[in-house]
């Protein structure tokens, strides 16, 4: 599948981005009780302004299938770079069809671009 993978627009897609966040902590935890969303929307503004390519929609054709979270590079005191990954999503009926492979892929391949 070829996919493509921008900047979230979060003054179009912000409510978008916390539902994903949101189905993740479902996920996670069993429960949503304690998913604070405009938290978490204020969270991915201060996050999209350190990190402007950290937070990107996952799109297929005209459709955003998920959201991929990750900073790079990080500068260590021994001069080093790595990277960290915060998510990977999809949305359910695109699970299990190889698409978090190449997402898994491109955030590698942007990590070793990016010496980490």
């Amino acid at each position: 599948m070829d996919l493509s993978y921008l900047p979230a627009d979060l003054a179009r897609d912000i409510d978008l981005a916390v539902q994903f966040r949101k189905d993740t902590h479902l996920v996670s935890f069993g429960h949503t009780k304690d998913f604070d969303t405009a938290r978490q929307a204020k969270v991915f503004h201060l996050f999209q302004q350190d990190w402007p390519l950290g937070l990107l929609h996952v799109w297929l054709g005209d459709e955003i299938i998920g959201q991929v979270e990750f900073t790079t590079p990080i500068k260590q005191a021994d001069g080093s770079y790595w990277g960290y990954v915060y998510l990977f999503y999809l949305k359910p009926d695109y699970r299990g069809r190889g698409i978090g492979q190449q997402i898994h892929d491109f955030v590698i391949q942007k990590m070793q671009a990016d010496n980490c």
